[in-house]
């Protein structure tokens, strides 16, 4: 029922509350879903991290009436590379989503991280060759440098606080508390 729906909820919100770290970003996303955004996270950390978040919320029980005994989670994990960025904050959460939906085909209950992205042969090459322009003696003079690239990570992290607390979501960001 709503009750016990509400209930699950509250508590997995509150353990998410109590559990990110000052520089992390979590909030409900919709009906049962929440996002959490951990700063700098790789495809090491990120699975380990969501692993325990699962086992907690898989330890959780609602012994009142009308809740169920357990309640287990599905996550999916998606990992932002600066150096090959999604297009957009929306592919970001779509490959999370989708890593999500395969940890539900595959029973439940557990983590699956998304397909990291790949650059085509074309953008590889560009690349190489954009490294080794910058390395030549030539490059500095040729191309005034900005004194601050952009942070890639710094505006996905501001895009998605932007996107949660717009109404793209069911409620507004949780705030992060340090442990």
């Amino acid at each position: 029922g709503h009750d016990a729906g509400d209930s699950v909820l509250r508590a997995v919100g509150g353990h998410l509350r109590r559990t990110i770290r000052s520089n992390d970003i979590a909030g409900r996303y919709g009906g049962e879903e929440f996002v959490v955004c951990l700063a700098g996270c790789d495809e090491t950390f990120a699975p380990k991290i969501a692993e325990r978040h699962r086992e907690w919320i898989s330890q959780l029980t609602f012994p009142q009436e009308n809740h169920p005994e357990r309640v287990t989670a599905s996550i999916g994990v998606a990992v932002f590379n600066p150096e090959l960025p999604d297009s957009s904050l929306t592919a970001l959460l779509k490959r999370a989503d989708t890593a999500l939906y395969q940890a539900k085909h595959r029973g439940r209950n557990r983590v699956v991280m998304a397909t990291p992205l790949r650059r085509s042969f074309q953008e590889e090459a560009s690349a190489t060759i954009a490294f080794e322009i910058s390395r030549s003696p030539m490059a500095s003079v040729a191309q005034p440098q900005p004194e601050r690239p952009l942070d890639s990570t710094e505006a996905l992290e501001a895009a998605l606080v932007k996107q949660l607390n717009e109404g793209n979501s069911a409620m507004p960001v949780i705030p992060a508390v340090a442990m």
